[in-house]
């Protein structure tokens, strides 16, 4: 094994692309899963990506299931989105039933900021 990391860059996040690209029901609720680990290289991206899905929706469920770190670039980025959509008249909702969701959210105190679900099927009900 080599003494320096793979030149390969790493899957940083995945944006689902048949659900994030406009899964919208009669609700008008849009969904939007994103996986992997969610840092200050990816959010800005990733910002731009849920700021144009939360126009035309009533609601963006922002599904976190598969992150796996959550620091706080995107911490802040899931404020900003939620900020910004609220004043676009889009309700965010956070699916953040993983440990490595809640935790950072729950110590930074965001839980009471953002609304938190646990499940997919529980935030998509509201």
């Amino acid at each position: 094994m080599p003494p320096y990391p793979s030149l390969d860059p790493p899957r940083r996040f995945v944006l689902d692309p048949e659900i994030a690209e406009g899964d919208v029901d009669g609700d008008g609720v849009r969904v939007a899963r994103v996986g992997g680990e969610l840092d200050y290289v990816v959010t800005p991206r990733l910002r731009g990506d849920l700021l144009d899905r939360v126009d035309g929706a009533a609601t963006l469920v922002l599904d976190l299931s598969e992150v796996t770190l959550l620091s706080a670039a995107a911490m802040e980025m899931l404020l900003a989105v939620d900020v910004l959509g609220t004043a676009r008249g889009c309700e965010v909702r956070i699916v953040a039933g993983t440990r490595a969701v809640r935790r950072p959210l729950t110590l930074t105190g965001l839980d009471e900021r953002l609304r938190l679900f646990d499940s997919l099927d529980a935030a998509r009900r509201g």
